[in-house]
This record gives C-alpha cells, structure tokens and sequence, in this order.
C-alpha cells in the first residue's frame, strides 16, 4: 500500500499585511490554495476552497473524487462571492494532489491557474502543473520566451481561477507513485523568490518533509517575501502494515483478492472511521510529533530557567534594599522597597526606641516617604546619624527668654536700655 506523509508550512511573508494562502497536508490528500479578491476576499476565497474540496472529497476519494472536488470548492467560491457583496469578485487557485487507489497507485493531482507542482528527480526538478495565465499561455504558443515572460505586464492576468465562474477546467496530471519520491506543492510565493536549483538542492537534502517545507518558506523570505509563502511537501510511502497483510501477516492470505488495497483511500469523516493503514500515517506523523513535542519541552524549560532567574533577580533585589521609616510615632527600619515590589511588600527588620519627638523637623519628610539605604548597616548609621544630629543640635530650655536690645538715639544723648522679654 502507497501513502503520503505530509507537512505544511505558510508564512505571511514581509510585504502582504495578512496570509490569504491556505494548505492542507494529509496522508490521503495535499493541496494549496492562493486566494485574491483584496485583504477579506482572497481569504475567504482559499479558505472556503479548502473547507469545500476537503468536505468533498471525504464522500468520494480518487481521481474522479478530487476533481469533483475541485468543480465544488469552486461553486462554492462562486456562490459565495453572490451572496455577499462585499466578496463580489474573489476568487484563488489551487492545486492538490491524491494517491488513486484505482490508479495503480498513481499520485493524481488537479490545478487552476499558477499554484506548481513539482517532482524531484536526479539532481534536477520535474514540473507536473502549468500556469494558467496569459503570458504563460503566450510563452506556451511561442509569443513569448521565458525572459521576455518574466518581465511582461501582463504576467500576473489570469485566464483561469476558482469561483470566477459557475464551472471551471480542471487541468489533471498522473504520475506513477514510487515510494521514496518527494512531491512539492507551492504558492507562487516560493517560486517567485526561490529559483528551481535551490528548491531541487533543499529538497534533497531535507530529511523530512517538515525540515523541506520549514525550509523552502525561510528561502522566499531571505530572498524577499514579497508575496504569501505557501508550501506542502509530501513523502510518497510504502505502508509496512498493508505489506504484511497482503504477505500473510493479517487475516487474509496474499493471493486472496479480498487482500486488495480497495477501500484504503477512501476517505471516512475522521470522526467517525479511520482508513485501513491509517496507522502508518499516524506513526509516521506521531515521530515527527515526538520531535517536535522534545523541542516545546526543551523551550519549556528554557523559559522556566529564564522565569525562574529573573524572579530569583528580583527577590535578591528585593531582599537586599533596606530604608529607614516612620511606624506607630517610632523610627524602624524595613527590609524591601518603599511601597513594596512586585508581590513582595516590605517588612520591618528593626525597631528603634527612636521616637517622632526626638528626630529634628527637617528628617521627618524624608523619614515619612522612606529613607533608602543600601544595607542593613547602612541604615542603622542613618538611624545613629538621626539620634546624634538631635542631640548635638543646641535647645534652649523652655523657662529662658531671649533679651531685646533696645537702642533710642536723640539730637543730644544716647541711652541704651536692657530689659528682660516681657518685663
């Protein structure tokens, strides 16, 4: 038995304010679907495409079913864009592919406009889709070469998309699956920016489809991002499982033609039945799942680390800040920061016999707000600081007056008189 293991990557790329790409990876079927018809429209255009050929293709399967597939996600595209005003006009292309389990196990895949296909294939790349625009069709005919192509005006006025119309032609290409072969499905936001030599070369060096895919998308944005990156790669691959059935392994003997792979492509809603050898798939899907569930524990606990030394930072910080305040008409010193930081408020490390009364006016603002200071040491100086400046300060008993020198100055004599205050 044939299956695909799958991976999708998207990027929104650096130019486009948003993604109206769409793909779709499975085990049964792959497509990318480029939407256009302004910010809400294109998106809604390739979503719905995908919603619908997904949907579609689920009660049907194969060749037949993926291009009965790709006439609905068009209908439905079309109907959409009638039935609101604001989507008048949308529309997206698309490209998807199937293994036909009445094919032989041949890859079948369907397109419209200018998402590619391509195979590698020796070094080199296989294209399996042609563009359906104008220039494209010109360059076909001969009107136009390559280069002159690459430049035209007109290089981007399509001839064919989904929803346009009430029915769309539907270009289908067939290939023999081989096990082992690598099949990449593709926006023109890849290969606008990437050339066929460095798709062939990331291609074959990839060990996964995940690893191609990632990479081809980080390619296009390197090289400019100018549009939306879309990119399925999938994995043509030998079911292990269905083998050792049909070799005698399962129920059925090999030579019994109830053996045969009829039934496994077809597609069940996933809530309800899983195809026979789906297993495989979920295998295969379950390493790469593994994988990646190593890489989210690994920045789990690197964020964890992170948390943790920032919070222990804090707490350090926290803990080594004292200052010198007012409690209850006494002077004490507190650990922490004035007000507290964070969850932490402070608390009071020290308390002095110190009282309001006995430290001069002018501390008493600061002493209000919180004196800082850098230590637990350094604060008991300030508080020794405080006892010593009121004390050295010279305070005149209540009971003493001070004197007023009275000085009266007439044209013939001059007479000083002390008295005392208030006699």
């Amino acid at each position: 038995m044939i299956m695909l293991d799958a991976a999708v990557a998207t990027d929104v790329g650096l130019v486009r304010r948003s993604n109206q790409d769409r793909g779709v990876a499975g085990a049964v079927l792959c497509a990318v679907a480029d939407g256009m018809g302004g910010h809400q429209g294109g998106e809604v255009a390739a979503q719905t495409a995908i919603d619908t050929l997904q949907s579609s293709f689920a009660s049907q399967g194969g060749k037949e079913g993926l291009e009965k597939a790709v006439r609905d996600a068009n209908r439905a595209v079309w109907e959409r864009s009638l039935a609101d005003e604001a989507l008048r006009g949308m529309g997206t292309t698309i490209t998807a592919a199937t293994i036909d389990p009445n094919g032989a196990g041949q890859l079948v895949g369907v397109h419209v406009r200018d998402p590619r296909a391509y195979l590698p294939r020796s070094g080199s790349l296989e294209r399996l889709t042609a563009d359906h625009t104008v220039v494209a069709e010109m360059v076909r005919s001969g009107q136009l070469s390559p280069s002159e192509a690459a430049v035209h005006p007109g290089r981007h006025i399509l001839t064919r998309a989904l929803g346009i119309e009430a029915d769309v032609d539907v270009d289908v290409w067939e290939v023999e699956a081989v096990p082992g072969m690598r099949l990449l499905l593709c926006s023109d936001g890849l290969v606008n920016e990437v050339g066929e030599e460095e798709l062939s070369s990331v291609l074959s060096a990839a060990s996964s489809a995940a690893e191609a895919a990632s990479r081809l998308v980080e390619a296009a944005r390197l090289n400019g991002g100018n549009d939306n990156i879309t990119v399925v790669v999938a994995d043509v691959l030998e079911d292990a499982s269905g083998i050792a059935q049909h070799r005698g392994g399962g129920e059925a003997p090999a030579s019994d033609p109830s053996a045969s792979n009829d039934g496994f492509f077809e597609p069940l809603p996933p809530s309800t039945a899983e195809a026979p050898g789906a297993a495989k798939a979920r295998r295969s899907r379950g390493r790469g799942s593994r994988r990646i569930t190593l890489k989210v524990v690994l920045f789990l606990l690197l964020l964890a680390a992170v948390l943790g030394g920032a919070v222990a930072a804090v707490i350090l910080y926290n803990n080594s800040s004292y200052f010198v305040t007012l409690q209850n008409g006494r002077v004490v010193i507190k650990q922490g920061l004035p007000g507290g930081l964070l969850w932490m408020p402070p608390r009071t490390v020290e308390r002095t016999t110190l009282s309001e009364s006995k430290v001069l006016r002018s501390n008493l603002a600061g002493l209000k707000a919180g004196v800082q200071e850098p230590s637990l040491a350094a604060a008991k100086h300030y508080v020794h600081n405080l006892v010593t400046e009121y004390n050295e300060l010279p305070i005149l008993p209540r009971t003493a007056r001070p004197t007023t020198t009275t000085t009266t100055t007439t044209a013939t004599t001059t007479t000083t008189a002390t008295t005392a205050a208030g006699g």
